[in-house]
């Protein structure tokens, strides 16, 4: 089976979030037939090709320009006015794609996410399953709603939903991140659940001397380094009146300049950038901080602070769809959500007892361990395919 695979992001690549998801998806798709990668650039005029092993992998940068007089240009203004991502309209990239690889007929098609799949209306080249991972409608009302103009917002909204059915009529099948949003998609829709990475042993030890609380994301993305910025407004400086004692890391690259000059400012906190050794940070933190506010899916930094055994003091948008990867008998420990500096701070007091915080801790790669399995995931992987045939 010849499979394209569609994604704006690096398939070998584990560094943060969408990378993780991006590969534990390619790595299962190797077992159903040969995969044919086309990693979207936004910005590359020369785009270049490399093999590995029998799974070629093509950049390229799509012209996005309808050639219609007028069209074109409405297309922008309504894309700049409503913040709609995407209008399912025929852009060159469908008619392109097979000439990438040499003239091969494609069996299917995977798309992460539902913007590339309706950009390039990808259903013209093969049958095809989409990654959601975040559900758009919901993306557009956490994200995008309450950023418009009053006046434009109910107008914005009916028009995502609607391409967003017709867009995902499209779809032969397709999978989602959170699976409380399974209520909103057709029967086609499968869950698929974040693949944290798991680290070896020795990084989840239960040191007993641990003074700071650790942040990390790709600091590029608005609702990390809006998220953070809002903690350190609202709960940090109620937070360090209390505990000055404690310190507060935040990594991740590509953090705004702006805000890296005042975070390193601020009593206790420091932005560390890019970590090369993931593992030591988690090892010597007293717990993790999910501050985001926004985005999609569900979080996978939440996931894999429980991976690493170190509890998660997250926002109630942070948890979300957490739970739900629960199967009843197994529900995730050291997951405490906050809503305010009073009850942040509570839970960080009832960590400072080491026997509580080791409960806890002890529990979290447990949690993990049954709930984000690698066959778990290949087996929704797998189902799809099975609906092709």
């Amino acid at each position: 089976m010849n499979i394209l695979y569609v994604t704006d992001y690096d398939p070998t690549s584990r560094s943060f979030g969408n990378e993780q998801r991006t590969n534990a998806l390619w790595n299962s798709l190797k077992r159903h037939g040969t995969v044919y990668t086309l990693r979207i650039l936004r910005n590359a005029e020369d785009p270049e090709k490399y093999i590995d092993g029998n799974h070629p992998i093509c950049y390229y940068a799509p012209h996005l320009h309808i050639d219609i007089p007028y069209l074109n240009g409405l297309f922008r203004l309504l894309r700049g006015v409503t913040k709609v991502p995407y209008f399912p309209f025929p852009y060159p990239l469908c008619r392109k794609i097979p000439g990438l690889f040499g003239g091969i007929a494609f069996d299917v098609v995977v798309v992460r996410y539902v913007e590339n799949f309706a950009k390039f209306h990808l259903w013209r080249i093969a049958p095809a399953l989409v990654d959601i991972d975040d559900h758009p409608t919901q993306l557009f009302d956490t994200v995008t709603y309450h950023r418009l103009p009053y006046f434009i917002r109910s107008v914005a909204k009916l028009l995502n939903r609607i391409l967003t059915r017709y867009v995902i009529s499209k779809m032969r099948g397709g999978w989602i991140s959170n699976r409380e949003q399974l209520k909103i998609c057709p029967s086609k829709i499968r869950f698929l659940p974040n693949m944290p990475k798991l680290p070896s042993a020795h990084y989840c030890t239960m040191e007993q001397n641990r003074m700071y609380l650790f942040t990390v994301g790709l600091m590029s993305y608005k609702p990390n380094y809006q998220g953070v910025n809002n903690f350190l407004l609202t709960i940090w400086p109620v937070f360090h009146k209390y505990h000055p004692d404690v310190e507060y890391l935040i990594g991740g690259k590509d953090a705004p300049q702006k805000l890296v000059q005042q975070w390193n400012q601020i009593p206790g906190v420091r932005y560390v950038g890019f970590v090369e050794d993931l593992g030591k940070v988690y090892q010597h933190c007293i717990a993790t901080v999910v501050p985001v506010e926004s985005g999609g899916g569900t979080c996978i930094k939440v996931l894999e602070s429980l991976a690493y055994s170190r509890v998660c003091l997250s926002t109630v948008f942070g948890a979300r769809g957490i739970q739900a990867y629960g199967t009843g008998e197994v529900d995730p420990h050291g997951l405490f959500v906050y809503t305010t500096a009073k009850e942040f701070i509570g839970h960080f007091e009832a960590l400072r007892n080491p026997d509580f915080r080791m409960s806890e801790e002890s529990e979290t790669r447990h949690f993990i361990q049954n709930c984000c399995l690698e066959d778990q995931f290949e087996k929704a992987v797998d189902e799809q395919f099975l609906r092709l045939s």
